[in-house]
């Protein structure tokens, strides 16, 4: 869900995301179904780049993100163009993500204008099998 900074809600989504290594690159294809029907994809491009530090690209994404983990914990830093309220602002993007177990995520990211938190986002993963997700 997005939050505004007061705690209101904005929008609910629902994400897929199917990732697979190549070499020494991880490709995150993430697909977004919004509650008002508005469909998005992205496609991320990572890489480790020294020890427990990452930088990744996508289509959408200004300059190159970067991350760190640490224990459960990974920190993940970007910046991306929104469209809000007919307008398109630059904004950065803190994530904070932590694995729960083998099989949870939780992920808290920060909207940033200013270095002033403008919405929050608020996503749980659940990691699922092929066979799970075509099941009826």
């Amino acid at each position: 869900m997005v939050q505004d900074r007061s705690g209101k809600q904005l929008r609910r989504f629902h994400v897929e995301i199917d990732g697979d290594v190549v070499g020494d690159t991880l490709t995150l294809h993430e697909r977004f179904v919004y509650d008002d029907g508005e469909k998005q994809q992205r496609v991320w491009r990572i890489r480790r780049t020294g020890d427990n530090r990452y930088q990744g690209t996508a289509g959408d994404i200004e300059g190159v993100a970067s991350g760190q983990a640490a224990g459960n914990a990974f920190h993940w830093r970007y910046s991306m163009n929104v469209e809000a309220s007919g307008s398109r602002w630059l904004l950065h993007f803190d994530d904070w993500m932590f694995l729960q177990d083998g099989s949870h995520l939780f992920n808290k990211t920060e909207m940033k204008k200013f270095g002033i938190t403008v919405a929050t986002v608020i996503l749980f993963f659940t990691r699922t099998t092929a066979e799970e997700r075509t099941a009826p």
